[in-house]
């Protein structure tokens, strides 16, 4: 099961400034008001880690304070073929509260959006203003929403509310926390397919490495003039290593490039 965060803004766009907040501790702090694209990056990260213990596969859009269009975030979804994808924001501009939204007339949207605001609305947090759906003919058909299944826009809450500020900046892990609830429960991982899977993975892993190992042993053994013609092309100066790396070392660097693409 893979799920896509996407922490809202970033970079040169802040997205909404709220209220002057001082936390300490864990929490988020920010003297000159909280700013949207903070926000949303440090509960998608919290989101997605929890979501990786749970044994779901976590994408973020971004990972870092940084511009990404907002075609790029869609994008990704549907290249990765994400199972669900949940647009992270804050709100400002008067109110109090958390909403999500939902694609009109799209019911899998709303199913999954529903679920998304019964779980923050159960960490007692903030208000529920409840689902509001998108349609271009609001003006609110946001990006997020596309071909997926699943998609649903968080508005966590509002940062130029002072306890609503509060909130966020306090338990940042509790509204991610709402987010896992809500995935979990509209998208639940089944533990026998979860465990089946990791078995596959490792095959796969050792069918690897066995290919790796099949693949360029020769190339970094000592037994033909071709090989050692090679490795001292790239710079070694002992039989047993290519480029300057040992053996070893060049099979964990192989092992290591291909980690994330299984």
């Amino acid at each position: 099961m893979k799920i896509l965060l996407d922490p809202g803004h970033g970079g040169r766009d802040p997205g909404a400034v709220g209220v002057p907040v001082a936390v300490g501790g864990d929490g988020i702090a920010a003297a000159s008001g909280l700013q949207e694209k903070d926000v949303t990056l440090q509960v998608a990260r919290l989101a997605a880690a929890s979501l990786r213990e749970h044994g779901y596969t976590v994408l973020l859009t971004r990972d870092a304070d940084v511009d990404v269009p907002l075609h790029a975030r869609t994008g990704l979804a549907l290249a990765e073929q994400v199972d669900a994808m949940v647009s992270i924001h804050a709100n400002a501009g008067g109110g109090s509260g958390c909403e999500v939204w939902y694609q009109a007339g799209d019911d899998a949207s709303r199913a999954f959006a529903s679920a998304l605001e019964k779980g923050i609305a159960d960490q007692d947090l903030v208000p529920s203003r409840g689902l509001k759906a998108g349609s271009a003919a609001t003006r609110t058909n946001w990006y997020t929403f596309s071909d997926l299944a699943h998609d649903a826009l968080l508005e966590l809450a509002f940062l130029d509310h002072e306890q609503d500020a509060l909130q966020l900046a306090q338990h940042p892990e509790r509204f991610a926390q709402g987010i896992v609830a809500g995935v979990c429960a509209y998208l639940p991982l089944q533990a026998a397919v979860h465990a089946q899977c990791a078995a596959e993975k490792q095959q796969i892993v050792a069918q690897r490495d066995d290919m790796l190992a099949a693949m360029y042993g020769e190339l970094m053994s000592d037994r033909t003039d071709l090989a050692y013609a090679i490795r001292i092309a790239n710079g070694a100066r002992d039989p047993g290593d290519l480029g300057g790396m040992t053996r070893a070392a060049r099979l964990r660097l192989l092992n290591e490039t291909w980690a994330g693409k299984i």
